[in-house]
C-alpha cells in the first residue's frame, strides 16, 4: 500500500495544469523513486552485513568465553577432585535424598568400602547396612545411636567419635547443606588420642610422683610464698599434713633460717641463672624446732614469651649427710684413738702461721715413746692403745692455754709450744715432756713404764716454711733417739751439718755401688778347741772419692731406709762367695743380712743362685741376722730362714743380749750359731749381769746344740775366761782386725798353712 501511495503521489506530481499526464516527469519521478529505493536497499544490506559481522564476532567471543569458563570449571573440578582425593580426611557428599553423590579414596580406604559400590552412588542406608553387616559398629552402643539402624542421617550427632574393629579411632563430623543434603568427614584421630592419653598418663604420673615422691617438692610464687607442696616436704619439716606446713612456712613465724639469712643469695642465683642447684640451707624444723640441713634445687617456670610465672623445686633432708660430713671433717683433723689433733691439722695450722704477718714465736716438739713396742709385744695392742690414750691425756692436761698436742701417728706425738722466749726455755719444756711421759702407766692393773725422746725446732720468721720446721724437729728427734733416747735435742747448725752429711751419704750410695767404691774386709773367727780360724766375717767398707772413709755404722742405717740396701747386700754376698770359692782354705764366710733383705721374698733365690754361680758349698756360708730383722716375727721370715737352713746355709743370731727378746727368738727360730754382743765381753768381770748373760748363752749353746761365738775379744784374759767357760769360738782384735783379703794368706788361691794359736788349757 505504501508503494501505491507513492505511485499516486508521483501521478499527482506529473499532472499538468490541464489535467494531462506529463509522462517524462512521471518517468523521472519513478526513476528517482527507484533510485532512492535502491540506495535504501543498499544501505539496509550494508547494515545487515554489519550486524551479521558483529553478531559473528559476538558469537565468537561468547564461544571463547564459554570455552574458557569450561576450562576453568574443568580445572576447578580437577583441583577439587585432587583436593578431595589427597586430603587426609575421608569425605562423603550426600544429596537431599540420601544418596552418596561423591566420596574420595581416603573415605573408601578409611572404612574399607568396596570401590564399585561407591562408584554406583549408593544410598546412605546401603552403606550403613554394609558396615553393620561387617560388624563395623561392634564397639558402638546402638541404643545410644539409633540412627545407625535408620535409612538416613536423621538423628545423627553432628560430631562424635567411634572406634573401628581394627582399633582406629575416627572422628565423624556432619555439615548439613541448605539444599537438604550433607557433607560428612572422617578424621583418623588415633595418634592424637594416643598422645592425649599419654599426656594424661604423664599428668597422672607427675601427680603421683609429686604427691608420693620421697623427695620434697614444691611450687612457689616469685616472692617465695609456697603455692603447693607434697607430703614428703611436709614430713621433712616435721609436719603431718601439707596445709599446716604451707601455712607455717608462709607465716615466717615458726620457720627461720639459722645464721645469716640465705634467702637473698638464693633469689639472686635463681634470677641470674634461672635455676639453683644443690643450694644447702640450715634451718629449724617447722614442727619441732630441730636444727636441720637441707638441699634445694629450683628452677624458674616461664610462659611462652619467657616471662617468669613462678618457680618449682625439690628439697632433700641432708641432715644426716651434714652430720657425717662434720664428723668426717672432725676425723680429718683429729686422731680417732686419742682425740688429739692429727698431722693434717698441724700442717694446716702451720700453713696459717706462714700467711699470718703477726704470728708469734713458737716451737715444735716431736716426741717418740721409747720402748713402746715392748708394751705392745708383752701386753698386747689393746694395752698399747690404752697407753697412747693416757699419754695423750697427760699432754692435754699439762698444756698451757695456747699450747696444743698432736698425734702424728703410731707412738709419735708433737707439741706446739707458743710464746717461746729462748732456746733454753724450749729445751726445759722438752725435758718436762720427757718426765711427764716417763711416769708409770696403769694399763688396767698392769704397770708399764716407757721413756720418751724429744726433738725440737724453733720457728724462724725469716724462714717460715712449715714443712722445713717440722722436718727440723723430726731431724732433732732422730738425733736424740740415735744418741740412745730419753733426751731432748734442739735443731741447730751442728744438726744441720749432720743432716747434710746424711743427705750426701744417701745421695752417693747408689753411685758408690756402681763405681766400685765399696770393698770387703774380713775378720777371722777362731775355734777355741783347735786353735784354727774356721770362719771369716765379711765386713763392707766404703771409701768415698772426696769424703774418704765412711763407717758402715753411718751408711748402713741410711741404706736400710732405701731399696739400695738390697743391691749392696747382694753385692757383698756375691763378692764374699766368689772369694771363698776361689781360695783353697776350708774356712767358711759369714755375711751380715739386713732386715730389708729378709723382707724380700726373693732373698732365698738370690742366695741359691749366688752359691750356684760362684760354686760355693752352702755349708761354708753363714748368714748373720740381728734381732731387728726378727721384730716383725712373721711367717714369711720364718719360712725363708727354714728354707735357707734346708739348703745347708748356716744361720747365726748376731749381737745376742743387746735386745730385749733374745731368749724369745731362740724359742721361735732355729739357729746354728749365736754371737754374744761385744758389750757383755768387755764388762764381764765388772758386771754380774754381763757375766750371767755370757754364762747363760754358753749353757744354751751347749744344751741346744749351736755354736756360741764371743765378739769383741781384745785381751788374753778375756780369751782364757771364755775358753774356760766352754765358749766355742772367738772374734775380736786379739784374734785379728778386719783387713782386706790380700792381708790374709789363707784367703789367697794357694793353700796356706792353717793359723794356730796356743791351745788354752
Amino acid at each position: 500500500m505504501s508503494q501505491h501511495k507513492l505511485l499516486l503521489a508521483q501521478l499527482r506530481k506529473s499532472a499538468r495544469a490541464d489535467g494531462s499526464l506529463d509522462h517524462d516527469k512521471l518517468v523521472g519521478l519513478i526513476d528517482a523513486s527507484y533510485h532512492d529505493c535502491d540506495r535504501e536497499r543498499r544501505r539496509s544490506e550494508r547494515s545487515i552485513d554489519l550486524m551479521v559481522k558483529e553478531l559473528g564476532e559476538l558469537n565468537a567471543n561468547l564461544e571463547s568465553i564459554a570455552l574458557r569458563r569450561a576450562d576453568e570449571l574443568r580445572g576447578v573440578r580437577i583441583a577439587l577432585d585432587a583436593t578431595l582425593q589427597n586430603t587426609a580426611q575421608g569425605i562423603f557428599v550426600i544429596d537431599a535424598s540420601g544418596r552418596v553423590t561423591s566420596c574420595n579414596d581416603r573415605a573408601i580406604e578409611m572404612l574399607d568400602l568396596p570401590r564399585d559400590m561407591m562408584e554406583a552412588h549408593p544410598h546412605i542406608s546401603e552403606v550403613k547396612m554394609f558396615l553393620r553387616g561387617r560388624g563395623e559398629f561392634e564397639h558402638v552402643n546402638l541404643a545410644e545411636h539409633p540412627w545407625l539402624e535408620g535409612d538416613s542421617l536423621t538423628g545423627a550427632p553432628l560430631l562424635y567419635e567411634r572406634r573401628r574393629p581394627n582399633g582406629v579411632m575416627l572422628e565423624v563430623r556432619t555439615v548439613t547443606l541448605a539444599s537438604g543434603g550433607a557433607v560428612r568427614t572422617l578424621t583418623d584421630v588415633t595418634e592424637e588420642r594416643r598422645r592425649l592419653e599419654e599426656l594424661r598418663q604423664a599428668e597422672r604420673m607427675h601427680r603421683n610422683l609429686f604427691e608420693n615422691a620421697a623427695a620434697g617438692l614444691y611450687r612457689a610464687t616469685l616472692s617465695g610464698q609456697l603455692l603447693n607442696a607434697n607430703m614428703a616436704l611436709a614430713r621433712i619439716f616435721g609436719c603431718e599434713n601439707i596445709e599446716d606446713f604451707i601455712a607455717s612456712f608462709n607465716s615466717r613465724k615458726r620457720w627461720k633460717p639459722i645464721g645469716e639469712d640465705w634467702r637473698p643469695d638464693f633469689a639472686k642465683q635463681l634470677w641470674s641463672k634461672g635455676y639453683v642447684t644443690d643450694f644447702v640451707c640450715e634451718a629449724f624444723e617447722v614442727a619441732t624446732g630441730r636444727r636441720m640441713w637441707y638441699s634445694q634445687t629450683a628452677w624458674l617456670v616461664r610462659d611462652a614469651n619467657g616471662k617468669p610465672l613462678y618457680y618449682e623445686g625439690s628439697v632433700a633432708d641432708i641432715t644426716a649427710r651434714k652430720v657425717a660430713e662434720n664428723r668426717l671433717a672432725h676425723l680429718a683433723m683429729h686422731d680417732s684413738l686419742t682425740g688429739l689433733h692429727n698431722r693434717a691439722a698441724l700442717m694446716q695450722w702451720l700453713s696459717d702461721q706462714e700467711s699470718n704477718p703477726t704470728a708469734r714465736s713458737f716451737a715444735i716438739h716431736c716426741i717418740d715413746l721409747d720402748r713402746f713396742k715392748e708394751v705392745n709385744d708383752d701386753l698386747g695392742h689393746a694395752a698399747g692403745d690404752l697407753l697412747l690414750r693416757q699419754a695423750a691425756d697427760r699432754l692435754t692436761q699439762n698444756m698451757r692455754a695456747d699450747d696444743f698436742a698432736v698425734r702424728l701417728g703410731g707412738d709419735e706425738f708433737a707439741v706446739v709450744q707458743q710464746s717461746v722466749t729462748s732456746p733454753r726455755a724450749v729445751s726445759r719444756f722438752g725435758d718436762r715432756l720427757i718426765a711427764l711421759l716417763s711416769e708409770e702407766y696403769d694399763l688396767d692393773g698392769c704397770p708399764a713404764t716407757v721413756g720418751a725422746s724429744v726433738g725440737g725446732a724453733i720457728f724462724d720468721p725469716g724462714n717460715p716454711s712449715h714443712d722445713q720446721l717440722l722436718k727440723h724437729a723430726d731431724l732433732a728427734l732422730y738425733s736424740a733417739k740415735t744418741a740412745g733416747g730419753g733426751r731432748t735435742r734442739l735443731y741447730d747448725a751442728d744438726l744441720e751439718a749432720e743432716h747434710a752429711r746424711r743427705r750426701m751419704i744417701e745421695h752417693n750410695l747408689k753411685s758408690a755401688l756402681e763405681e766400685g767404691q765399696f770393698s770387703l774386709a774380713y775378720q777371722p773367727i777362731l775355734d777355741c778347741e783347735s786353735g784354727v780360724v774356721v770362719n771369716y766375717e765379711a765386713l763392707i767398707r766404703w771409701t768415698h772419692p772426696t769424703a774418704g772413709f765412711i763407717s758402715p755404722a753411718e751408711f748402713i742405717p741410711i741404706a736400710e731406709q732405701t731399696a739400695i740396701i738390697n743391691n749392696i747386700g747382694e753385692w757383698v754376698l756375691r763378692e764374699a762367695c766368689a772369694l771363698f770359692a776361689r781360695s783353697r782354705c776350708k774356712a767358711g764366710v759369714s755375711v751380715n743380712v739386713s732386715p730389708a733383705q729378709l723382707r724380700n721374698r726373693g732373698f732365698v733365690d738370690i742366695v741359691r743362685n749366688t752359691l750356684t754361680s760362684e760354686k760355693l758349698a752352702p755349708e761354708r756360708l753363714t748368714l748373720e741376722i740381728t734381732e731387728t730383722a726378727l721384730l716383725s716375727d712373721n711367717a714369711a721370715t720364718r719360712a725363708q730362714l727354714k728354707e735357707l737352713r734346708a739348703m745347708g746355709v748356716k744361720i747365726a743370731l748376731d749381737d745376742f743380749g743387746s735386745g730385749h727378746s733374745s731368749l724369745a727368738y731362740l724359742n721361735k727360730y732355729r739357729f746354728d750359731k749365736l754371737k754374744i754382743d761385744r758389750s757383755f765381753i768387755a764388762g764381764r768381770r765388772r758386771n754380774r749381769v754381763n757375766a750371767a748373760v755370757i754364762n747363760a748363752a754358753i749353757s744354751l749353746g751347749r744344751d741346744l746344740g749351736f755354736e756360741v761365738i764371743a765378739e769383741g775379744v781384745e785381751t788374753e784374759e778375756q780369751l782364757k775366761d771364755l775358753a774356760s767357760l766352754g765358749c766355742n769360738s772367738l772374734q775380736g782384735y786379739l784374734i785379728g782386725r778386719p783387713q782386706p783379703a790380700a792381708m790374709w794368706p789363707d784367703l789367697c788361691e794357694k793353700r796356706p798353712q792353717p793359723r794356730r794359736v796356743k791351745k788354752v788349757a
